[in-house]
Parts: structure tokens; C-alpha cells; sequence
């Protein structure tokens, strides 16, 4: 397998993982919810971290503290390490690993939550 094929794999795999953990970060918000109007509402929460993130812009043209909140959103890792492993001219490398324990992190939490909320709702 060549190099490059390896790369793309890898970055599509950071997509899909970091998707699987913010499904789950979904899930529990609307069992939280109760109510399929509130899900509108508590979908809100998740906005936030796409737009406070460097997908959209760069955290060196923002705010000393708000840069710093976006140099630490799991997403803002996930894109630099795709950006990174699509070979994007002028791209940080080295966010591989954090792109790989943010999403993993988010599941460890997030899952055994979402499993117990919706075990709670057959009782």
C-alpha cells in the first residue's frame, strides 16, 4: 500500500471516529432532552464546537483566549491532523496522536452515558 493511499485512509479514519464520538455526544444530549421538540433545542450545545474550532479560520487571527480554546477543541486537532495527512501546503503535523485520544476520550465519557440514559427508559 502506498504511502499516500495509507494517509487518506488514515484521515478518513480521524473523520469517522471523531463522527462516532459526537454521535454519541448526540445521543446522550437528546435522551437528556426527553422530549423529541427539546432535541431541537439541546442540538445547540454541539454548535459550538464546530465554529470555535480551525476549520473554519485560523486561531491566530483571533483573540489570545479565544485562539486557545480553539487550539484545545478536539475538532481543531481533527482537521490540522486530516489537513496534515491530505499533504496541505503549510499544514502542522503532529496532531495525529491528540486527533486519535480526543475522540477516544469523548467516547470513554459519553457512550456508558448514553447506554445507562437510555437503559433508564425501558424501566
Amino acid at each position: 500500500m502506498s504511502t499516500a493511499v495509507a494517509a487518506f485512509l488514515g484521515a478518513v479514519g480521524l473523520l469517522l471516529l471523531f463522527r462516532f464520538a459526537m454521535l454519541w455526544i448526540g445521543i446522550h444530549l437528546a435522551l437528556v432532552a426527553g422530549k423529541p421538540e427539546m432535541v431541537q433545542a439541546v442540538q445547540i450545545l454541539i454548535w459550538p464546537v464546530g465554529f470555535l474550532s480551525n476549520a473554519l479560520a485560523l486561531p491566530d487571527s483571533m483573540p489570545g483566549w479565544l485562539g486557545t480554546v480553539v487550539e484545545w477543541n478536539p475538532m481543531s486537532h481533527t482537521a490540522t491532523a486530516v489537513r496534515d495527512l491530505f499533504g496541505v501546503p503549510g499544514a502542522e503535523s503532529g496532531h495525529v496522536w491528540p486527533a486519535v485520544i480526543w475522540p477516544l476520550a469523548l467516547l470513554a465519557v459519553f457512550f456508558p452515558l448514553a447506554v445507562r440514559r437510555f437503559g433508564r427508559l425501558s424501566r
